[in-house]
């Protein structure tokens, strides 16, 4: 397992090329480390697996392991911090630490738009699609349409995981 303080490139990544190890390697430094250390993501794997191809990559809560679809492609990027979405709500003793909170219960229960239609039913995908965005947006880029997303998620959210899992 990674150790909290190591440096997010130290996650190992099993499988496919070369060149598809330096993509995944690439899409991961683009994180803050402070994200990457709390999503504590053991491994990346590649799979060809029909469950994550379909999906693209999927984190697994019990091992903590990320697989990634070789197939993948363009949307590398935005599946990891989706991913890592999902890792970081799966922390300090709780499978939904962040999604459980009554102010994200309320904030997904109000929500007007879901640019994916299971989010509408999925507190933690609507969680996870959200904190991707801001990173790969920008929180004021998002605030004009989603403001108590971007508030929950650079008040509360981020700070509790830089506290934790920072410098």
């Amino acid at each position: 397992m990674m150790n909290l303080r190591s440096a997010p490139n130290d996650i190992p990544v099993v499988g496919g090329s070369p060149t598809m190890q330096k993509m995944v390697r690439s899409a991961i430094a683009r994180y803050p480390s402070w994200y990457v250390r709390a999503a504590r993501v053991t491994k990346v794997i590649f799979s060809n697996s029909p469950e994550v191809r379909d999906q693209l990559a999927q984190f697994e809560h019990g091992s903590r392991n990320l697989s990634v679809w070789p197939g993948i492609g363009d949307l590398l990027q935005k599946a990891v911090g989706h991913e890592f979405g999902h890792a970081v709500d799966d922390n300090f003793g709780h499978n939904h630490f962040f999604t459980e909170t009554p102010e994200w219960i309320r904030i997904h229960r109000e929500a007007s738009h879901f640019d994916i239609e299971k989010y509408r039913d999925e507190p933690l995908e609507y969680f996870a699609d959200m904190v991707t965005k801001i990173f790969l947006l920008g929180p004021d880029k998002l605030a004009t349409t989603n403001p108590k997303e971007v508030q929950f998620i650079t008040t509360f959210v981020w700070p509790t995981l830089q506290r934790e899992f920072g410098p």
